[in-house]
């Protein structure tokens, strides 16, 4: 196995400062979009958390339509 000599890194303090100024503008930038979603989803939602599933589930007068309709289907229609 060939040996080479370790490789050095050196940081100046211009690349730390590069550093902590981006990692600044992505915290800010974090903290506007989550801003700006809790703001949206008030406005849109009515403030509460909207659960994805809802638009799959059947609305209350349509399960009761289905469940009749199997009824129906099992003991016939009483007229």
């Amino acid at each position: 196995m060939l040996r080479r000599p370790p490789t050095l890194i050196t940081l100046t303090s211009d690349d730390i400062a590069a550093y902590e100024a981006n990692r600044q503008r992505r915290q800010w930038e974090q903290s506007q979009n989550s801003q700006l979603s809790s703001l949206s989803s008030e406005n849109i939602g009515g403030g509460k958390d909207k659960d994805p599933n809802d638009e799959l589930r059947p609305l209350p007068q349509e399960k009761a339509r289905i469940t009749r309709t199997r009824e129906e289907r099992i003991m016939g229609s009483r007229n």
